[in-house]
């Protein structure tokens, strides 16, 4: 319900920014809800230091609430948001003026900080492995993530208000693909497993056996939380391919570059701090991310969707 309500909100403020960009609503009544998200955040942060008195509870507080500040200056400090411009790469759409713009950098902070504060409060990545396994999540919890994504990506370019259908696809890259692009991007997706085990055999061989243990055990449970039958792995693996793409490499990416884009996707998936795979994480943003450029958004979901699925096919044969 919390989460359903959380997303009526979100969705709420795209809606109404969509408005302003139409020229039918005030933009400052529409920052003052952004700021209601920053202030919401800072008491999750504040939270976090009233459950956990460790140093680590106190540094994860502290990125939180500073985070929250960032999140307000963003909504209200034009400067801030201009700064932002200068630093991103000239081909980036990036618009400091652009309350649409900045809604996306609130969100995105709120994720990846509500989802920090969740990490911390449920005792690290263990302690997650755990909560997971006690409460796996389901086909629909999937679903109705990648759908959530989705939707969040048709309001943020403007789908029916601001775009037509033909309009909003080309917006989000998701073109028609050619035959090569496909077989490029299945090659790709291999290619990024091949890379995900060499990885790992690399990390292994330079980890204390007790570390690697702790950390593999409870990335396992992570990830077998998320497998079962064969449609299972393949809803769970497409769901997350389509609705990621969509809203990172689709509508972001165009929107904040490569690289901002890249980060924004790596520390969402905040749930692998402390283990090597967040590195990872990053890298392959970065080539689904060089996929979008050259050959769509279509190709990226592809190459997604191929890692995950063999992913969890080896998380399912107790490989992984």
């Amino acid at each position: 319900m919390n989460t359903a309500l959380g997303f009526g909100y979100v969705a709420f403020i795209i809606y109404l920014a969509n408005l302003v960009l139409l020229g039918g609503f005030r933009v400052e009544l529409l920052r003052w809800m952004l700021l209601g998200l920053c202030l919401l955040l800072g008491m999750i942060g504040l939270s976090v230091l009233q459950e956990a008195g460790s140093a680590v509870a106190i540094l994860t507080s502290v990125t939180i609430v500073l985070g929250a500040v960032t999140a307000g200056m963003f909504t209200l400090h034009a400067p801030t948001r201009q700064q932002l411009r200068r630093w991103l790469p000239a081909r980036a759409t990036y618009q400091p003026d652009s309350i649409m713009h900045t809604a996306a950098i609130v969100f995105i902070l709120f994720q990846v900080l509500f989802t920090l504060a969740i990490f911390q409060l449920s005792g690290g990545q263990a302690g997650l492995a755990e909560m997971i396994a006690n409460n796996p999540p389901t086909v629909a919890d999937s679903i109705f993530s990648g759908a959530v994504y989705t939707l969040l990506a048709l309001g943020g370019v403007g789908f029916y208000l601001r775009r037509s259908m033909p309009e909003t696809l080309h917006r989000l890259g998701l073109d028609r693909l050619s035959p090569t692009a496909a077989l490029i991007a299945v090659g790709a997706g291999l290619l990024m497993q091949v890379a995900s085990l060499v990885f790992t055999a690399l990390w292994v061989s330079m980890t204390p056996p007790d570390v690697v243990a702790q950390q593999q055990a409870a990335g396992n449970a992570i990830a077998l939380a998320s497998v079962g039958s064969l449609w299972t792995i393949l809803i769970s693996a497409g769901a997350a391919a389509i609705g990621e793409e969509i809203l990172f490499r689709g509508a972001l990416q165009p929107v904040f570059g490569l690289a901002l884009t890249t980060l924004m996707f790596t520390f969402v998936h905040t749930q692998y701090l402390g283990s090597p795979a967040l590195l990872y994480i990053a890298l392959m943003g970065a080539a689904l991310g060089w996929l979008r450029i050259r050959y769509g958004t279509i190709a990226a979901i592809i190459a997604h969707f191929l890692f995950n699925l063999i992913s969890l096919q080896i998380a399912s044969l107790g490989v992984a």
